[in-house]
């Protein structure tokens, strides 16, 4: 992975995941953030469950799944949940901490993506499920970092393409993608959990 733990000026950061302003209520000018990506481990099934109904709460047209739906699962879905993505070549899970706190979460699995015709439909490809960081945090980059490191993963297992889907009225949302080389193939579909919403497929093609 690209980022096993980097030492970050938060306005150096800002200025090159996003452009804004720092949210972190902390001196940015002085303040150095460690910032790190890691794979979930076995046994965090219920830190993956705090930080999954966290962002389906703050951004429920993100996400294919309902926030209703997935609270009322058990622990021991978050458990299991939580054994699969730590290990294994299929899917994986990453987190994003600063200064020790988890704070952001990628999800990303391979699958029989339908990409179009302008891409070889018989490249190993993966599909970033789910990215989110909490609002606080999102100044200090943390986002670009999952992406990016949640694409080496992917690469280091084999695939030739990574493709996401990504609501159409998150303008933000698309700007990222595209500084981490994503671009749209042009697919549009309704949003799984909300169908009153549209969303645009986005694809990295490597090598």
């Amino acid at each position: 992975m690209r980022v096993a733990g980097h030492l970050l000026n938060l306005t150096q950061a800002a200025n090159a995941a996003t452009c804004q302003p720092s949210r972190l209520g902390v001196d940015v000018a002085s303040h150095m953030a460690q910032i790190s990506i890691r794979r979930i481990t076995r046994e965090e099934g219920q830190v993956f469950r705090k930080l999954r109904l966290a962002a389906l709460g703050d951004a429920p047209d993100a996400f294919g799944s309902r926030y209703s739906d997935e609270a009322t699962r058990d622990d021991d879905h978050w458990d299991k949940a939580a054994q699969r993505f730590s290990a294994g070549s299929a899917e994986t899970a990453l987190f994003g901490e600063l200064d020790g706190e988890v704070v952001g979460l990628a999800i990303c699995r391979f699958g029989d993506v339908v990409l179009p015709d302008n891409f070889n439909a018989g490249v190993p490809r993966a599909e970033l499920m789910s990215m989110w960081v909490e609002p606080a945090a999102r100044a200090a980059g943390i986002g670009r970092l999952l992406v990016n490191d949640a694409v080496d993963w992917a690469v280091s297992e084999g695939a030739a393409a990574v493709v996401l889907d990504v609501n159409e009225a998150r303008p933000t949302a698309i700007a990222l993608y595209e500084r981490c080389g994503f671009s749209p193939t042009g697919h549009r579909a309704p949003l799984e959990s909300d169908p009153t919403h549209s969303t645009i497929q986005m694809a990295l093609r490597i090598g």
